[in-house]
């Protein structure tokens, strides 16, 4: 397990290295007209990343202080992930953003189920690490106020694509389902017939037998 989290450490620094260059080179080039070398850049953008880590890494010396700022950092970026994977998502669905290249309803299906799947596992994260402690009843009904209103918040953060969603669902079920209860009309009205016929046969061969 320590080797697997040590290969996702390692491509999470490079994920976020690439990816902070390049937004950090839009947002100076593209909103705030500064042009400067990338060296200086990925010095400046690194510096403010990294500055107050190495700070609370020299003062911390303890390894077991340093396992727990860790734990509390994970807790905090799986609080904060919903707030950049919803708009995320909602946005790479939204036609008047995306245009032609918005997800296709299978893709934002199977996206949604990830990201569901993604913010369970956090959650999860949250509550066994919460949960040892040993904090009074007050604490606690703190701690459900707030997951209430944090809840409340991400949902209010995709109301309509919960909406939307909804809708396309119904729409595919009785897209689907059309099909079936046609072909189970149709055989019901073959066996309906079929009975028909077979009855009308026993009364002819009863009338018969009366005549004679």
């Amino acid at each position: 397990m320590k080797y697997i989290f040590a290969v996702g450490v390692l491509a999470a620094g490079q994920a976020s290295t690439l990816t902070g260059t390049m937004a950090g080179q839009y947002v100076m080039e593209g909103f705030m007209h500064i042009r400067i070398s990338m060296w200086v850049r990925v010095l400046l953008t690194r510096t403010i990343a990294l500055g107050p880590a190495l700070a609370i890494a020299l003062v911390e010396s303890e390894v077991s202080g340093m396992n727990g700022i860790n734990a509390w950092l994970n807790i905090l970026q799986s609080i904060q992930l919903p707030f950049a994977l919803l708009p995320l998502l909602h946005y790479a669905m939204s036609k008047k953003v995306m245009g032609t290249f918005a997800l296709n309803r299978w893709w934002s299906a199977g996206l949604w189920l990830l990201a569901l799947i993604i913010l369970a596992i956090n959650v999860y994260l949250i509550i066994t690490t919460l949960v040892p402690l040993d904090w009074p009843w007050y604490a606690w009904a703190i701690i459900g106020v707030v997951f209430y209103l944090y809840v409340s918040l991400c949902f209010y953060c995709v109301e309509d694509d919960l909406s939307r969603g909804c809708s396309n669902v119904k729409h595919d079920i009785t897209f689907f389902l059309k099909p079936v209860i046609r072909g189970f009309k149709m055989l019901y009205g073959q066996c309906k017939r079929a009975f028909d016929k077979c009855i009308g046969r026993k009364d002819d061969d009863n009338e018969v037998e009366d005549c004679a």
